[in-house]
């Protein structure tokens, strides 16, 4: 496991593997695995929204975006040049953060999965 984030009203878990898969547990119900392999690549970040409804994860220049409840595929943010190393919800939920390895942040829409900014907020390390 490689990451882990919980709604805020802590119902819903999920969680990033080296093995490429984002699994979600909804207490009260069962663990849903996002899809049979959510990333090629080992998934370095989760970040479940505030209604606990969608989850997105990142992994090497990918970006997935999850229905919490079915696994099922929402979207795909296109466009990372460098390996993502985190991911966020804005608190309007309307909005996702990425950070890049070279320490550029960019921010796209939740909805569209269009880039709406980028800037590189620090030094690569």
């Amino acid at each position: 496991v490689s990451d882990l984030s919980w709604a805020p009203d802590g119902c819903v878990l999920a969680s990033a593997g080296h093995d490429g898969m984002v699994r979600v547990g909804d207490f009260g119900a069962k663990v849903v695995p996002v899809s049979d392999k959510a990333h090629a690549d080992s998934v370095t970040s989760v970040a479940v929204s505030r209604l606990g409804d969608l989850v997105v994860s990142a992994s090497d220049k990918a970006i997935g975006l999850w229905d919490a409840a079915t696994g099922l595929k929402k979207g795909v943010m296109n466009g990372p040049s460098e390996r993502v190393r985190d991911v966020a919800w804005s608190p309007k939920e309307d909005l996702i953060a990425i950070a890049n390895e070279d320490g550029t942040v960019v921010i796209f829409d939740a909805s569209t999965g269009l880039e709406r900014a980028s800037v590189q907020s620090h030094n690569k390390s």
